[in-house]
């Protein structure tokens, strides 16, 4: 099943930008990358929230007192614990592109007057500018920075 929405998603990206390699297509893919991520990192914050009943937190903390070490409850919460810092730091990151959108977003429409129609056109432009935002931040990369980001995929 996997396999045919891979290959329609890619049957998609040719139709819409062509069979070479280009900003475009880069950006959508980051866009699609980084929805998944979120759905993710979703999931995960309602899974850590649901496991605080076990007092997992307060067990470990038993058990470092009492000199364990390795015990399956202080694994777990080792992992838990290292997950949920990634997803703050994946949270604080997407919070620090927001905001660059946003100044970027300013930026672009600086010479516009401030109107009940512009703000609905503004508004409507939104998806438009976060793409060529995207683009512009992947002209910005540095290639080096780019095979690393492939490489952790």
């Amino acid at each position: 099943m996997k396999v045919g929405k891979n290959g329609a998603v890619g049957l998609y990206d040719r139709l819409r930008y062509g069979v070479g390699p280009s900003l475009d297509k880069e950006a959508a893919q980051q866009s699609r990358e980084d929805f998944k991520q979120r759905l993710k990192d979703s999931k995960d914050n309602l899974s850590h929230f649901f496991t605080i009943p076990k007092a997992e937190r307060l067990r470990s903390k038993i058990h470092d007192l009492a000199g364990d070490t390795d015990t399956p409850v202080q694994q777990r919460f080792e992992m838990r614990e290292s997950r949920r810092l990634e997803r703050l730091e994946r949270k604080e990151q997407r919070q620090k592109e927001m905001s660059e959108f946003e100044r970027f977003r300013e930026e672009k429409q600086k010479g516009t007057k401030l109107s009940f129609q512009n703000i609905l056109k503004n508004r409507l432009a939104v998806r438009g500018l976060k793409r060529e935002f995207r683009k512009e931040r992947l002209k910005d990369m540095n290639p080096a920075d780019d095979l690393f980001r492939k490489g952790n995929n």
